[in-house]
């Protein structure tokens, strides 16, 4: 018997051998692997009963002016909530439509009805300018109300710039709040 001896001069370092995917068929959906947290799907036969399908409700038509109560009473102020301002900006952007369409709906239905719109600003900026720009606003707004058929000698108008905020001016979550038309009811 002989001894071997392995001195190591002919080795070569092992090879890996690639892993080989097994071939699928086209015609089989491939598998799909669910992990331990995914719940199997019940079959179809089962005693668990199905959710019903999620129905959104539709929206409602707007009718009214958001704080316009169904009777408007006169020396009240109403809040425009959806007539939002961008910053140093007094152009109507057309997401404000509905709200001043439902302010002239309240205006025709009261024919007699005088109102003042007062324009806000946040406190950003020249006091003066801000002041300027809560007119531009009201008479933005205006200007939209008299061109939807209301008479401009029933509409008033006031600036108060950023002297009366209504929220906190540090933030430009709240400060946007303080950009805004009220209506105040003159006569009913």
């Amino acid at each position: 018997m002989l001894a071997y001896k392995d001195d190591m001069r002919n080795s070569k370092p092992p090879v890996q051998k690639p892993v080989v995917k097994p071939k699928t068929n086209p015609a089989t959906p491939p598998t799909q692997r669910t992990t331990p947290t995914t719940p199997k799907p019940a079959p179809k036969d089962s005693v668990v009963a199905e959710a019903p399908p999620k129905v959104s409700p539709s929206p409602k038509p707007v009718e009214k002016v958001e704080n316009f109560g169904s009777k408007v009473e006169a020396g009240r102020t109403y809040r425009l909530n959806n007539l939002l301002f961008k910053q140093s900006a007094y152009e109507i952007e057309p997401t404000s439509y509905p709200e001043l369409d439902s302010l002239v709906a309240i205006m025709k239905r009261n024919p007699a009805m005088e109102i003042e719109l007062a324009g806000h600003t946040d406190n950003v900026g020249d006091p003066k300018l801000n002041v300027a720009l809560s007119k531009k606003r009201v008479d933005a707004a205006k200007s939209y109300l008299t061109n939807h058929g209301i008479d401009p000698t029933r509409i008033q108008t006031q600036a108060y710039g950023g002297s009366r905020p209504i929220a906190d001016n540090s933030r430009e979550e709240t400060k946007r709040l303080n950009r805004r038309v009220e209506v105040k009811i003159l006569k009913e």
